[in-house]
């Protein structure tokens, strides 16, 4: 059985380390996983602000994060 892997393509990957104290550090956020995080915690502004463009998520404007770019949720 042959397994097949789409190609990634640089910053399609977004890294998610939640610490013991709750917090979440993201790197790569795309505006995708923005909105993920943001229906997580519906009070985090700069979340939702993240998040602009994606369907259904309840942003008020901003832009996504800056490939590369890392974040704390």
């Amino acid at each position: 059985m042959k397994l097949s892997r789409s190609p990634t393509t640089p910053g399609s990957i977004t890294e998610m380390r939640i610490l013991p104290d709750g917090r979440v550090l993201v790197h790569n956020l795309t505006p995708l996983m923005a909105a993920i995080l943001a229906g997580m915690n519906p009070a985090d502004e700069q979340m939702r602000s993240r998040a602009w463009g994606v369907s259904g998520a309840d942003a008020t404007g901003g832009g996504a994060a800056a490939s590369g770019e890392c974040a704390e949720a």
